[in-house]
């Protein structure tokens, strides 16, 4: 079906696709390098937590990931210089050489990079559900439909994986692994970006609902200026689903309508807009949570325990205690 595409004979649209990528990885690691003395002032004093261990998961292993992925996307493998000098490096034995490269293909790295987005996004998902129930207070009814639709959304997209079509590569004079996806293929990878966009939708609506009854509860008005407690956590779980509504629309109608090797184009991108801000979700949190940044009517203790905290106890409120709690906690958010 694929093989009169002229595309196939032209390195143009696999470079093309090669920079998209490099673009939205270089992206990436410049807000790393902005939000580095953040995540060392407000991050690393902290003790150990569920939520620590959640950023510095979702942080990382996007550092370590794009590493390999802007690794593959322009080294040519195939080349046997290359493998000699990349085997040299690696201080792989010459013994070993020949059994390493005659298992090495493009259908084993494209499938490698597949999962490694699907765990980026997991976890950015798991940070998100953690900062929404504790948003909640660990409210049992909450943490249960969270966990819930997160349990299925992932099981969707392993199947999606695991059930999709084949891909065919391309043979160009571009460096790295090029290839187009079966129509098949497409429609299951962007099922998986679609569960994700649900995920996104679950999040928003339910931190816009808390924010609003928060809101009403103590006769505030409703503000994106990110100045109270509420009102950042309103403006940038709003940013974030605006701007992640966008990248994902971008990436899904990608796999629907593009030319058959651009399909997929945009899943780097998305993925490195999720992580980095997620990253920034969190370390607003904390930024607000310090001493500093308080209000003499707020509790940093309190703040940081209400909106920080990632310990799921199922038995400590009740869905008629949440008003009470609300009540008790009412100075940490103005």
């Amino acid at each position: 079906m694929y093989l009169g595409y002229s595309a196939l004979t032209d390195a143009s649209d696999s470079i093309l696709h090669s920079y998209v990528q490099i673009a939205a990885i270089m992206l990436f690691y410049y807000d790393y390098l902005l939000t580095f003395a953040a995540e060392v002032s407000h991050v690393w004093p902290q003790p150990i937590s569920v939520n620590t261990f959640l950023f510095f998961l979702n942080r990382y292993f996007s550092v370590c990931g794009n590493i390999v992925a802007a690794f593959l996307l322009f080294a040519d493998l195939g080349n046997s210089n290359q493998r000699s000098v990349l085997l040299s490096t690696l201080a792989i034995s010459r013994q070993c050489r020949t059994k390493v490269f005659s298992i090495y293909s493009c259908d084993i790295i494209v499938h490698a990079r597949e999962a490694l987005l699907v765990l980026g996004q997991i976890v950015v998902s798991a940070t998100l559900a953690t900062r929404t129930m504790a948003l909640y207070h660990s409210s049992r009814t909450v943490v249960i439909g969270v966990l819930g639709i997160g349990i299925v959304i992932v099981g969707v997209t392993c199947w999606t994986l695991v059930a999709g079509g084949g891909s065919t590569f391309v043979p160009t004079s571009a460096p790295g692994c090029h290839y187009i996806l079966s129509e098949r293929s497409a429609i299951h990878l962007a099922a998986a970006w679609e569960a994700s966009a649900l995920f996104d939708v679950l999040v928003f609506s339910l931190t816009l609902m808390r924010t609003f009854k928060m809101r009403k509860m103590h006769n505030m008005a409703i503000s994106l200026t990110g100045e109270g407690l509420m009102d950042m956590v309103l403006r940038d779980g709003a940013l974030y689903f605006a701007v992640m509504a966008l990248a994902n629309l971008a990436n899904i109608f990608a796999f629907y309508f593009a030319v058959p090797t651009f399909k997929g184009a945009f899943s780097t991108p998305a993925s490195c807009i999720s992580s980095l801000l997620c990253s920034r979700l969190v370390l607003n949190l904390y930024e607000v949570a310090t001493p500093d940044n308080t209000g003499s009517g707020s509790s940093p203790e309190l703040m940081t325990t209400v909106i920080l905290t990632t310990r799921i106890e199922l038995g400590t409120f009740k869905d008629d205690d949440l008003s009470e709690v609300e009540s008790t906690g009412s100075s940490a958010y103005q």
